[in-house]
């Protein structure tokens, strides 16, 4: 009897060891436009916030939004990339008219479209963000969102 609790508490002593190891801290930073204010942030070249929503109404018409928000002095252009795609049986399709491209000198960008949808089924908006500036090699963003019309 001694010995099956030896085992019971040997073995969840190494559970509890395992489990301290691979634990792991994580601080979520407040959405801020300046990135010397937030708390974490990711490491890019050439600074920017990227706010991006996709949505698709009851009538099918999807509405793409990404808003770009680089950092003066440092951001000088940005392209935002959207290509709207269809889930078919095994793989994506792209959309009769839902590639859209913009290209903005400057700090900030936004870029807004719809589409009427014929089919009903399962969509997603790969939203790709170009950022170039003054820190370094341009930064490539990119977001990928779904939506079930």
């Amino acid at each position: 009897m001694r010995k099956g609790y030896l085992r019971i508490t040997s073995l969840m002593l190494a559970v509890f060891t395992v489990m301290s190891l691979c634990a792991v801290n994580v601080v979520a930073a407040e959405d801020s436009p300046d990135l010397t204010n937030a708390g974490v942030t990711p490491r890019l070249n050439n600074g920017a916030d990227v706010f991006s929503s996709f949505y698709i109404s009851s009538d099918g018409i999807a509405d793409v939004n990404c808003e770009v928000i680089g950092c003066a002095g440092l951001t000088t252009g940005i392209i935002i990339e959207i290509q709207l795609q269809r889930k078919g049986l095994l793989w994506w399709s792209d959309v009769d008219g839902g590639y859209w491209y913009e290209s903005f000198s400057g700090v900030t960008g936004t870029l807004n479209e719809t589409v009427q949808l014929t089919k009903t089924g399962k969509y997603r908006a790969v939203i790709t963000v170009t950022v170039s500036g003054t820190g370094g090699a341009d930064d490539v963003i990119e977001d990928t969102l779904t939506y079930e019309y």
